[in-house]
């Protein structure tokens, strides 16, 4: 069984052209789609990036918890409606760039995935989300969704609190 979570991206869509993942439970870790709202067909996804923390400075990226990319340069995963990428479950044709790394409880991760609709017809070509892991029942983590707070304009972390 799946429980979906639609996590909003950052409010300022117009300007920044970053869309919305959708990031689901499955067997205890996220699967990652694109929002059903986002999808007006097929998409290629050529990128994508699990990391947690921030970057130090404008030359750093944050850690990465696992990562792929499709080479060469133009290869890409064709993503339609209602499939998602599983954490740490490497796409035919994708080359890993970081092995998953075990997710910790009350971390808060970042999803992003470079995509694009196949007729290329919009602008959008990043697409995130936040979310973190909550102990479970048996110690089997539950994904925890992070929504943004557009009249706070900023990501609800607290959900990731320690209870």
């Amino acid at each position: 069984m799946s429980i979906a979570f639609v996590l909003a991206s950052g409010g300022s869509l117009a300007t920044s052209s970053k869309g919305s993942v959708e990031v689901t439970a499955e067997a205890g870790l996220p699967c990652f789609a694109l929002s059903q709202r986002e999808l007006a067909g097929p998409m290629r996804v050529w990128t994508l990036s699990v990391s947690h923390g921030e970057r130090t400075d404008w030359r750093s990226l944050p850690p990465e918890d696992w990562g792929f990319a499709f080479a060469p340069p133009g290869g890409s995963l064709q993503l339609r409606a209602g499939a998602c990428l599983r954490y740490g479950a490497l796409p035919p044709g994708a080359m890993q760039r970081t092995a998953a790394a075990p997710l910790q409880p009350g971390t808060l991760y970042r999803i992003e995935l470079g995509a694009q609709p196949e007729a290329g017809a919009d602008g959008t070509v990043a697409y995130e989300a936040r979310f973190c892991v909550k102990p479970g029942a048996a110690n089997a983590g539950a994904v925890q969704p992070v929504l943004w707070d557009e009249a706070a304009l900023r990501w609800r972390t607290e959900a990731c609190a320690a209870p």
